[in-house]
């Protein structure tokens, strides 16, 4: 269950981190030297979290057709339930945001001066 919860939101800021790092590095003085394709190196980081994303969903579909007959109960069944129905939430959500910033970064302008 806490997969499920955790997996899909640390994924996404995982792959925040990573492209505003490697963006920082690439618009530097070596970054020009180095010649690293942020397209390439986005895409690969959208896909890696797309794939951490979608294991934590089906974590969380798991639990929650696993918990599906203690959902009325008492605790800890229900708490369970609950857990992997806000998970099901959310989870397609942080999908959704990993993979418009995965196809995102490569429409605009990364070094320009503002």
């Amino acid at each position: 269950m806490w997969v499920g919860v955790w997996a899909p939101p640390a994924a996404w800021a995982l792959q925040l981190a990573f492209g505003v790092m490697f963006g920082f590095a690439q618009c530097g003085p070596n970054g020009r030297r180095w010649q690293l394709s942020l397209d390439t190196w986005s895409v690969a980081s959208a896909v890696v979290a797309g794939l951490v994303a979608v294991t934590g969903i089906a974590a969380a579909m798991v639990a929650f057709r696993g918990t599906t007959d203690r959902s009325d109960g008492p605790p800890p069944g229900s708490r369970i339930h609950f857990m992997a129905a806000m998970a099901l939430a959310i989870g397609p959500l942080f999908l959704a945001i990993i993979v418009l910033d995965g196809l995102g970064t490569g429409l605009g302008e990364l070094c320009r001066q503002s």
